[in-house]
């Protein structure tokens, strides 16, 4: 199998990212509190004192708000394994990181409101701690807890999808650069007992995904190899071969027949000495039909 790419998540540590989702999380919160709570003339009161803007504006707001972005970035770059450890290569493996990532978006506020509690607590009473007053505090929670989720996940998400799309980028950019041209393809690298070997494709009958093994069938040989059946369909496709269901790429050449068989299902048999038989959907029978005229 190929080698499969690490999810990065280095894109969580860098200095300019971490301000810029702190600051988009502490204005999305100010906007939200200020039209739902209708705190208009409150804000316009802070913005014109200048001791009312630096401390309840800037740290009581903004500052408590953005420390949530801290604290997030922080569990992602720590949990990064329990999200994936490799870049999702399809859309079901990007909403399946989506959700993984829920787990960490949730578990990071319940950690910040917590905090912010006694934080706002201890700043507002000039660090004066008063115990009764602080455990009332701490009986808004969830009303905190779902005043901070809109806008928390708005920005989690974001940022987290901004990496995946940034890696995304980069990674089509090495598979361009690391295609084979045409004349290599007209040969494939794979695997015997004595090392690596290079067989002409048109030696190739089919290619079949056994567990995790990779199998290439040809006349009179059996090899293995090490690249994903998505990887070759892409690389071959041009060359006469066809994916005829998930586990097999056949080349088309060596199509012999095609028969029903049962429950909207065919088989599909090749021209090697045992006439190996493949079960192919109707759907995508149809396809391969299309394809197989192609050889006639």
């Amino acid at each position: 199998m190929s080698k499969e790419k690490p999810l990065n998540y280095s894109f969580f540590k860098k200095t300019e990212v971490l301000l810029l989702a702190g600051a988009f999380m502490g204005l999305l919160q100010l906007t939200i509190t200020v039209i739902y709570k209708e705190r208009t003339a409150q804000l316009l009161e802070t913005l014109s004192d200048i001791k009312l803007f630096s401390k309840k504006l800037l740290v009581d707001w903004l500052m408590v708000e953005a420390f949530a972005i801290v604290i997030l970035f922080y569990l992602t770059f720590r949990l990064q394994a329990y999200i994936s450890k490799t870049y999702p290569s399809n859309f079901k493996e990007v909403i399946s990181v989506n959700l993984r990532y829920l787990f960490i978006l949730l578990l990071s506020l319940c950690i910040f409101i917590p905090l912010a509690i006694i934080f706002r607590h201890v700043w507002r009473n000039e660090f004066v701690i008063d115990g009764s007053r602080l455990i009332r505090q701490f009986r808004h929670f969830g009303r905190m807890y779902g005043e901070a989720l809109l806008p928390f996940l708005a920005v989690g998400y974001t940022f987290f999808n901004v990496n995946l799309y940034l890696q995304s980028g980069k990674k089509k950019i090495a598979q361009k650069e690391n295609a084979p041209t045409s004349e290599e393809v007209n040969c494939l690298e794979v695997i015997n007992d004595n090392g690596n070997m290079l067989i002409p494709l048109s030696n190739l009958l089919w290619i079949e995904k056994k567990d995790r093994i990779y199998e290439v069938k040809t006349i009179d040989n059996l090899y293995y190899i090490r690249k994903t059946l998505n990887e070759l369909e892409e690389m071959l496709s041009s060359k006469g071969f066809i994916r005829i269901n998930r586990g097999v790429l056949v080349n088309r050449t060596y199509v012999y027949n095609y028969s029903f068989w049962e429950y909207d299902k065919f088989i599909l048999r090749m021209k090697d000495e045992a006439l190996t038989e493949f079960i192919v959907s109707r759907e995508r029978m149809r396809q391969i039909k299309s394809q197989l005229v192609q050889t006639v």
